[in-house]
């Protein structure tokens, strides 16, 4: 069975045709892409596709187009002759790139003009990034980070403000990566380069919200019947009915319904892996509602890793080793898995939280929501007392022009001063930029600007030619949760909407859990020793005092940032020494 074409790319524009020779052997002999040609004067481009799909086509090629996702949606079959669809793509992409909302779905690629101009289009759900450069000679954009350190003209040096941010949240102010002068593309939007080199931000979909009118409870059922649509039909799409899918089962509502979904209603077989306490009475609590689910389902495999004092430690080295840091458990964990079975697909129930109701939904549900309303929902019991107390903590947070956003206000102490100093600067501009935006589903909004965790998927995943797939996060699936009412969604009880359209899917027990679950991360607070001294790449990341050997006694937190920020920097020299190859 072919599955969605995917893959990675990278292409750059430089005037000096001696160097574009050379950058094109250099991207051929590096072993990490399967196609390299020249799409326009000058302009290089090469392209890795993801194994289980089909390339682009000469056709596809001949119309200036490059996919990194997307080209299935957009091309259709046969019998919806696909050039003419493609050529519209094409079309819009050089004349009217604010009109790629009108397409369907989810769709990110590269366009060249024959005139050296180029677009960038990264899809609405963001499931493979986009990095751009540009610097006033070199415009490059690529889907993985690490070919930028590799095939950039000038010498890559690292961003210590994304070393410092990422872990202790996962976020990219102002769109800055780990790589200097290199910034994140965000969903649904594009870049265009124009024949002179100029490049111009373009944002392509800015989907409606709601109003703050409630919804009906036809629009409730027929709300709920979308959404279970939506995911029945991505995982119909992305999952093989041969094998292959592991689901990173939590135990909690989310990745649970996906499993019963998947195996029940989608026909598609399901391996398991879950990270779960190392204390037995904990380990006996998750699998309460772990066990009979996959008993149930038949998950055919299963894996499990106990969490004790060093697991997040060792599965940060064992994770794929690319120049982002793979900081998710179950990456840690893959390469081991992939030697005992031939894993394909990944997915999971991640996003369901942000679109489904969650802690996520309430300082939206504030926002749209007056307080005689707050009352009276109390007094008929829907609505617990609490909330007059988050009511007014919101009201006054937004009346204050500092309201809640996703990112934490400081860094850590063991941060150098001036990377503390610049995040601080940052926070506080975001937080009053977000202050004068619209108060409709605005933390959702800025939710989806964390966007963390499929980067960071995307990058370790097709590393290792494997693919991702996310059925909450999808173009669709959130301009669904967009179009409801807040209250749809936790009022009463969060979750509602997913629990309303799956209800005869997942089991009640699953679906109905009170708890979130967890990814067995109980361990008490232990006290660590470093391992050696810190790399002199991370000199500009941490304080002087901590540099270059940190204090004899660490707290866990502090010992396994450490770690990421050396595995970092360790990435980055191979990077380095891959790059003098090359």
């Amino acid at each position: 069975m072919k599955l969605r074409p995917f893959a990675n790319l990278f292409a750059l524009r430089h005037p000096d045709p001696q160097l574009r020779d050379k950058l094109a052997t250099a991207l051929a002999a590096s072993g990490r892409f399967t196609e390299v040609w020249r799409p326009a004067p000058s302009w290089v481009c090469a392209a890795a596709p993801l194994p289980d799909g089909e390339l682009d086509s000469a056709a596809t090629r001949a119309l200036g187009l490059a996919f990194a996702e997307g080209r299935d949606t957009l091309a259709g079959d046969v019998a919806a002759q696909p050039r003419e669809r493609l050529a519209r793509v094409a079309k819009l992409a050089h004349a009217a790139p604010e009109r790629l909302v009108e397409l369907p779905g989810d769709f990110g690629f590269l366009h060249f003009g024959s005139d050296d101009s180029a677009l960038a289009v990264r899809s609405c759900a963001g499931w493979v990034p986009f990095y751009e450069h540009a610097d006033g000679i070199t415009v490059a954009f690529g889907t993985r980070l690490d070919d930028f350190a590799r095939f950039l003209p000038t010498e890559p040096k690292l961003d210590p403000l994304l070393s410092a941010v990422w872990g202790r949240q996962c976020c990219f102010p102002d769109q800055r990566t780990f790589l200097r002068g290199v910034r994140l593309v965000r969903q649904g939007c594009a870049r265009q380069v124009a024949a002179d080199g100029v490049v111009k931000p373009i944002r392509y979909w800015n989907p409606k919200t709601n109003d703050g009118r409630l919804s009906s409870p036809a629009e409730e059922h027929e709300h709920a019947e979308r959404l279970r649509t939506l995911l029945l039909r991505a995982l119909e799409r992305d999952l093989l009915p041969d094998g292959g899918n592991l689901l990173w089962l939590s135990g909690g509502v989310d990745s649970t319904s996906m499993g019963a979904l998947a195996a029940r209603a989608a026909k598609r077989p399901v391996w398991a892996w879950s990270l779960l306490p190392e204390q037995d009475d904990l380990y006996q609590e998750e699998m309460a509602y772990i066990g009979p689910l996959a008993r149930q389902h038949g998950f055919a495999r299963r894996w499990e890793v106990r969490f004790g004092r060093d697991t997040k430690i060792e599965l940060m080295r064992s994770a794929p080793q690319t120049l982002f840091p793979q900081l998710h458990p179950g990456m840690g964990d893959l390469p081991r898995v992939l030697r005992e079975a031939p894993v394909r697909v990944v997915f999971g129930g991640e996003f369901a939280d942000e679109v489904c109701g969650s802690y996520c939904t309430v300082p939206d549900w504030v926002a749209v929501t007056p307080l005689h309303r707050v009352l009276t929902q109390i007094g008929l019991g829907t609505c617990p007392v609490k909330d007059i107390g988050r009511w007014l903590k919101h009201r006054w947070l937004a009346a204050s022009r500092k309201p809640m956003i996703p990112f934490a206000p400081t860094l850590p102490e063991f941060i150098h001063p001036e990377v503390r100093d610049e995040y601080s600067e940052w926070f506080d501009r975001r937080q009053r930029a977000a202050s004068y935006e619209a108060p409709g589903w605005r933390y959702l909004k800025l939710r989806l600007e964390c966007d963390d965790y499929a980067t960071m998927n995307w990058e370790g995943t097709s590393a290792l030619n494997l693919r991702r797939s996310f059925p909450f996060l999808q173009r669709e699936v959130i301009e669904l949760a967009y179009a409801c009412h807040p209250a749809e969604l936790i009022r009463p009880g969060r979750k509602r909407l997913l629990r309303r359209a799956l209800e005869q899917d997942v089991p009640a027990r699953n679906l109905h859990r009170k708890d979130k679950g967890a990814w067995g991360c109980f361990i008490v607070p232990s006290r660590y020793s470093p391992t050696g001294k810190l790399p002199d790449l991370l000199k500009p990341l941490i304080r002087q005092d901590w540099f270059p050997e940190p204090p004899a006694d660490l707290s866990y937190y502090e010992a396994s940032r450490l770690e990421q920020f050396t595995l970092t920097a360790q990435n980055f020299s191979a990077c380095l020494v891959a790059r003098s190859l090359v």
